[in-house]
């Protein structure tokens, strides 16, 4: 939450003339989390099969992290990785994660609603997302290409970021 990921795939989607498919993570959705990702998942790839480029925000990365940190009793329960991670076997799948050293706090300003969770949790979210991103990028046997998008590195310049991917 608030690190410019949405805003970031957004861009991408336009500048790749993209399908854009958001991946809520509201409340309401935990029970059903892994049908949710799984139907947004076949629309992706109908699309992909169709030639076109598709961009999802908030996919399972997102629900690893929150689930974990979030529903940890339920997320085991009903959201299978794996099974996911194979949905995605064939395909040309990079991640991108964005880190942003003002998160945090930006995150405290804005309270939103939707993601109750205080600052102690938020805090936690965010190192499981680094750590999440660090095995990704090294894991020995690689099933995606990952990138890191750091708007200490990069700013607004989201152009060259979408350039260089």
């Amino acid at each position: 939450d608030c690190s410019g990921k949405s805003t970031l795939a957004r861009h991408i989607a336009i500048q790749r003339d993209a399908v854009y498919i958001h991946a809520s993570g509201a409340m309401p959705l935990q029970s059903v989390m892994q049908d949710y990702h799984e139907s947004l998942l076949a629309i992706a790839l109908q699309n992909l099969e169709m030639g076109r480029n598709v961009v999802m925000d908030r996919f399972w990365p997102s629900e690893v992290v929150y689930g974990k940190a979030l529903r940890p009793g339920l997320h085991d329960l009903v959201y299978d990785v794996d099974k996911i991670v194979a949905m995605l076997e064939g395909t040309d799948v990079s991640y991108v994660f964005c880190n942003d050293p003002e998160v945090e706090n930006r995150h405290a300003a804005q309270q939103d609603p939707a993601h109750p969770y205080d600052r102690e949790q938020f805090t936690e979210i965010v190192k499981a997302y680094d750590r999440l991103t660090k095995e990704m990028m090294t894991s020995v046997e690689p099933h995606f290409y990952v990138r890191q998008y750091d708007v200490t590195v990069y700013g607004n310049q989201m152009g060259t970021f979408v350039d260089a991917l």
